[in-house]
């Protein structure tokens, strides 16, 4: 009690003294006092809640460090939703996706050049990011269906073969491979650049740019290819996503080709001394494509709901993802691209590049042609389960959609623009017998429009054994894809005015009709490929650069081998192909190719750490 009473008379003489001190200031004293104790309240107040802000991010981070991310979609089996990194391709008719995972392997970057590790190789200008065509010729489609862009496809992505990824952890890739020693005027530089990362479990979000060009060895062969690309996917319980745009740039220097083929023959001649066609040519081509591809899962839990009320020992959980319940799927695709091509030159009568294009020049012997191609399609479809995603009929596929497409050709004279519309239909199916048996169908028609009568049928049927006691998990698959079409030639096929071409067709519907095998042994690394075509009013190049319709059915066979050879560390990686056609004036084709990569393999630190070629 005395201490207290003790305590309280020294806090009153405390405050009497602060009172009697506080009464001699002045007033712009007592003001700045008052100011002083206002801002020191402030930050005890701030400190307090800051520490409190603090306190609250430390739990959730802890916690947000301490939960799996895991990922849940109904685009994934469950062994997939696990794995670190998983890539696909998609299809866009019904979204149907190609998963599997990335190739960082030095057998798939032994080549440089995405072409080698499609074909056996491929007859193209010999400088990269250039103008080429395959040598098989069932590699020889086109995922853009734009005349004079086909030839840089195998150089970019369109939105079918743009690869998407799902990552645990940020993934990125850095690569540049090119002749660093060489002159500036011949060197060749390549770069690539990827980078990829989940924000979500479910929601990925990437970046990419490749750069493929050089200087050539011949006089104006420079070449620029690059691509550039944003992408987006999201893969949740109900709803699936992607999305992206790509642009694709190639400018380019043209020389028309040597004024002597032989000159190349003579070894004392540098190849920068060759005479070449046009020496004051160059031409730029420019792709843009929007696309965005959404799907929304509906599943039938209306059905296990009635079914758990009749059966009491039947179990439902409506936030499952059972794949194995009736379950439709809604989906959208939209795609915007526009394509074109600039091409200039001065050619003066008399001189190689006249010659080149037979003396004629329409509009003077100055060029300046300009193309372009724009496309819009959209299209939405309606998917049926009705039963297992794995049964003998598991999905059945309905969808209907529009493309309207706008051609422009123009010299400096007169422009000429022509538009398009069509309207059609398309279904699928697709089912698997047990677990070694699958098979699949789709067909598309045009119904309304320009391209009426249009249509494309294909299935593929692949049946997988396991012979292998020591690689149970190794199949032997063999496939079987048949395809069949008509299609209306294009509009530049038909239609064009350049300076130096200029034509007005009348061409009739293309037929195609393609029957292609496969066996596949990866125990053995062996895989054997068997097809043939049937052309009807096929269209091709004459020598002149003049296009023309073959009127004449021909046919086409190819058949290919890959044989994988290991004795001991020496490697030898085959690769051949053998080609007939009937008709080689209109379709060419290497009779015979082979590719042949022999070296040898050895451990450097352990077998399974790190390999030497």
């Amino acid at each position: 009690v005395l201490d207290s009473l003790y305590d309280i008379e020294a806090a009153a003489r405390k405050k009497a003294a602060y009172d009697e001190w506080y009464a001699s200031l002045s007033p712009n004293e007592r003001k700045k006092i008052e100011i002083e104790n206002k801002e020191r309240l402030k930050r005890q107040k701030a400190d307090r809640l800051q520490a409190r802000r603090d306190s609250i991010a430390l739990k959730r981070d802890s916690v947000r460090e301490n939960t799996p991310r895991i990922l849940e979609t109904f685009a994934f089996t469950d062994s997939m939703q696990y794995k670190r990194i998983v890539q696909w391709t998609h299809e866009r008719e019904f979204h149907k996706m190609d998963l599997k995972g990335p190739d960082t392997s030095y057998n798939f970057r032994f080549y440089d050049y995405p072409f080698y590790r499609k074909d056996v190789n491929a007859t193209w200008l010999g400088v990269a990011g250039s103008p080429l065509q395959y040598y098989n010729y069932f590699n020889r489609s086109s995922e853009n269906g734009v005349m004079f862009y086909d030839p840089y496809e195998s150089w970019s992505y369109s939105a079918k073969t743009l690869p998407f990824y799902n990552t645990k952890t940020a993934y990125t890739e850095l690569s540049y491979f090119g002749t660093l020693f060489a002159k500036s005027a011949k060197e060749s530089d390549n770069l690539h650049i990827f980078t990829t990362q989940n924000i979500t479990p479910a929601f990925n979000f990437a970046l990419l740019f490749d750069r493929f060009g050089g200087g050539g060895m011949l006089e104006k062969e420079k070449s620029i290819n690059k691509t550039a690309v944003v992408q987006a996917n999201y893969l949740g319980k109900r709803y699936m996503l992607h999305a992206g745009y790509i642009r694709n740039v190639v400018p380019r220097d043209e020389n028309g080709g040597m004024t002597d083929i032989g000159m190349v023959r003579d070894t004392t001649v540098d190849s920068r001394d060759i005479r070449v066609n046009l020496s004051d040519a160059d031409s730029k081509i420019t792709k843009n494509t929007f696309f965005l591809d959404q799907q929304l899962r509906i599943p039938f839990t209306f059905i296990s709901r009635m079914r758990a009320k009749r059966d009491t020992t039947f179990h439902f959980n409506p936030d499952s993802l059972d794949r194995d319940i009736t379950t439709a799927y809604v989906g959208h695709s939209s795609e915007f691209s526009t394509y074109t091509r600039e091409y200039s030159d001065a050619v003066n009568s008399g001189t190689p590049g006249a010659d080149l294009y037979n003396n004629v020049f329409r509009y003077g012997s100055i060029t300046n042609d300009s193309l372009r191609v724009m496309k819009l399609d959209n299209k939405v479809y309606i998917r049926l389960q009705p039963w297992s995603s794995a049964g003998v009929v598991s999905k059945l596929d309905v969808g209907a959609g529009h493309y309207l497409k706008q051609y422009f050709d123009s010299t400096k004279v007169r422009p000429t623009t022509h538009t398009e519309n069509s309207f059609y239909l398309y279904a699928g199916a697709q089912g698997q017998f047990r677990e070694n048996a699958f098979w699949n169908a789709k067909g598309r028609i045009v119904m309304l429009g320009h391209d009426a009568g249009d249509f494309g049928i294909e299935a593929n049927a692949e049946f997988r054994f396991f012979p292998f006691r020591r690689a149970r998990k190794s199949p032997v698959s063999l496939s079987a894809h048949f395809e069949t079409t008509l299609q209306q030639p294009n509009y530049y096929q038909q239609h064009i005015n350049l300076n130096h071409y200029s034509w007005d067709n009348d061409f009739g519907k293309i037929s195609t009709t393609r029957i292609q095998g496969r066996l596949d042994i990866p125990h053995w690394k062996l895989s054997a490929d068997v097809g043939y075509a049937l052309l009807a009013n096929n269209i091709y190049y004459d020598t002149l650069g003049i296009v023309r319709q073959n009127a004449e059915a021909m046919s086409i066979f190819t058949a290919a081998l890959r044989k994988d050879i290991k004795l001991g560390i020496l490697r030898l990686d085959n690769r051949a192909l053998f080609q007939l056609s009937s008709k080689p004036e209109a379709v060419p084709l290497p009779k015979l190719v082979v590719n042949l990569r022999w070296y040898l393999q050895f451990p450097v630190v352990r077998e399974d750490v790190l390999q030497m070629q």
